[in-house]
């Protein structure tokens, strides 16, 4: 039995061959169903003389076999000699008693069976994984218990379309609860075991790099909820970069921490590691040049930190210090900028001594713009 609909029953001839050829589907009316015997009763079965059974037999060598009544006219240990109703003109046939059940008793004229659709909504994913997991066994198990006609996944929508009565049905909605809860369960493993695997393979076979930093600059490599890490892996492709265990004690001076990188090619590793090593570097500031790195306002400052991408720059120290925090390679580039304007510094000093030396002298002689214009130029980083 496979679905019903307005007193039609759809079923699949099991014994014509393929139970999943659709070609072996038909619509036949209810009072042309009949209900197998249950294995309580196929079990308890005792043939007697004068009874009224059913066997599986061929009518022709190029049928398949069908269940036909009989009539019971001998009986010796596992073997009956029966009569077919309506074949008059066939012998008595001895036939093993594995072949022969009860009758069922339904004629045509007696009551349908009380047939009911009912469907139990699954979730997409337990749609799928039911799916894929072969579900059947569960579905036969539900079937054996609760005396259903049919249980199955329509595989097109997420439902279990269950056939039969309502008390029956009720029942397997109960089961079925139960499977579900533990199914996903175990679905939940299967996709924890699923990701170990992976990781595990690619532990084994990926490229690797293991660096340390400053146990201070986690944070950096990490970002705020792991946003830093998730950017990274996902720009680069590499599969895991594991960071030590985040501690509630503050960080000792100098404490390093290691940082592993795996990933599928060297270069992915090596994009990735550009993108997360981060450093600290202080960098000496002459007394006179304090002003002019910071700029207004600290306003060249927050240039540099734009310019080459370096997370923090700063004067420390009674400002002879410059103290940058970022990637190697924006450090790098700081430090670049850093000695340009150093050096553009020492140069415009320089040519504005020697202009200051020229103007006295050209005063002495009585030339040069009056006293009080002014010779030099602008102070900031840059200009």
């Amino acid at each position: 039995l496979v679905d019903i609909k307005d007193g039609q029953c759809l079923v699949r001839f099991e014994s014509l061959g393929d139970t999943s050829d659709d070609s072996l589907l038909e619509w036949v009316s209810w009072e042309h169903i009949r209900q197998c015997p249950s294995e309580v009763e196929a079990a308890s079965f005792i043939a007697r003389e004068g009874m009224t059974v059913e066997v599986r037999v061929q009518a022709q060598p190029d049928e398949p076999y069908s269940w036909w009544e009989a009539q019971v006219t001998q009986v010796r240990g596992e073997f009956l000699k029966v009569r077919y109703y309506g074949w008059d003109q066939v012998d008595d046939n001895w036939i093993e008693l594995e072949s022969v059940r009860s009758a069922t008793g339904l004629q045509p004229n007696e009551h349908a069976l009380p047939l009911f659709k009912h469907e139990y909504a699954l979730t997409e994913k337990m749609h799928k994984w039911l799916l894929k997991q072969g579900g059947h066994g569960i579905l036969a198990d539900i079937l054996k218990r609760s005396e259903l006609f049919t249980a199955r996944i329509d595989s097109g929508r997420g439902v279990v379309v269950l056939l039969g009565g309502e008390r029956p049905a009720h029942k397997a909605r109960l089961m079925l609860d139960v499977h579900v809860k533990h199914q996903r369960d175990l679905q939940r493993l299967a996709e924890q075991r699923d990701s170990l695997l992976i990781e595990k393979e690619r532990a084994e076979t990926g490229v690797r790099d293991e660096f340390e930093i400053a146990r201070e600059l986690l944070g950096l490599v990490i970002g705020k909820s792991g946003r830093h890490v998730l950017h990274v892996k996902q720009v680069t492709g590499v599969y895991q970069i594991d960071t030590p265990v985040s501690s509630s004690a503050p960080p000792k001076e100098g404490e390093l921490a290691k940082v592993v990188i795996i990933g599928p090619t060297r270069e992915a590793v090596a994009k990735a590691r550009e993108m997360i090593d981060f450093a600290e570097e202080e960098v000496d500031v002459p007394p006179s040049a304090a002003g002019f790195l910071a700029g207004q306002g600290n306003r060249s400052l927050l240039e540099l930190q734009e310019r080459a991408g370096v997370v923090r720059a700063s004067l420390v120290k009674n400002n002879r210090k410059l103290k940058l925090v970022g990637t190697r390679l924006a450090l790098e580039q700081a430090l670049l900028l850093v000695e340009l304007e150093l050096s553009y510094l020492q140069t415009r000093s320089e040519e504005s001594a020697e202009l200051q030396r020229l103007s006295r002298q050209a005063r002495a002689l009585g030339l040069g713009p009056a006293r009080g214009g002014a010779v030099g130029g602008a102070v900031g980083m840059g200009r």
